[in-house]
């Protein structure tokens, strides 16, 4: 909204990621119904998640299991919801997100559990980049101290991080029940050609 109606008959979308309950979260609105809030004739419980790993590989996968019991005198229908917080970002990014949910359909008394699939994408981002900036550095003056701390952008693209991920589970984005910690790994560095001399 704080873009709209725009002018000349353009509208700019500067809000980025911060759309949606991405935004309401990031300016710490409250809001009357949360994303992913709904209503039923039954009540549930949403026990503790657990992952397949404490570490999550890029190219990999890994699985968050949720147990879930109506508790309710009646049959009805609980959407799991599975969101991801990175605990620091390298670039903006919403506070949490959602990549994963389930919808069950249990009945009075009945408990299953839910698997809800993590990968790449679940940690990822984008990062806009800069892809002249191997261009641009050519042209820094090394004796003058322009080195190594600003030389860290990288070509547009996708980006997983690595650090520490919460993957959270719950109802909707403000009803979470459960978390759990999961790390990524820094890349291994790839080897140095050896020295001929040797």
């Amino acid at each position: 909204h704080d873009n709209f109606p725009g002018e000349n008959g353009e509208v700019r979308y500067g809000e980025g990621v911060f759309k949606g309950y991405r935004g309401v979260e990031h300016r710490a609105i409250a809001s009357r119904f949360a994303f992913g809030h709904g209503l039923g004739y039954t009540t549930f419980s949403i026990g503790e998640p657990t992952l397949s790993s404490n570490s999550f590989t890029p190219g990999g996968a890994l699985t968050v299991s949720v147990p879930v019991t109506n508790t309710g005198a009646r049959p009805g229908a609980e959407v799991v919801q599975c969101y991801v917080a990175p605990g620091s970002p390298r670039l903006p990014r919403p506070p949490k997100e959602l990549k994963a949910f389930a919808k069950v359909h249990l009945g009075p008394g009945e408990s299953t559990v839910v698997d809800l699939v993590l990968d790449d994408r679940s940690f990822a981002y984008w990062d806009p980049g800069q892809a002249d900036w191997a261009h641009v550095t050519s042209y820094f003056d090394n004796d003058l101290g322009i080195g190594p701390g600003i030389q860290d952008r990288r070509a547009p693209g996708w980006q997983v991080d690595p650090g520490r991920y919460e993957v959270l589970v719950g109802r909707s984005s403000v009803d979470l029940v459960g978390s759990v910690s999961v790390t990524i790994e820094a890349p291994a560095p790839a080897p140095a050609d050896e020295d001929p001399a040797g």
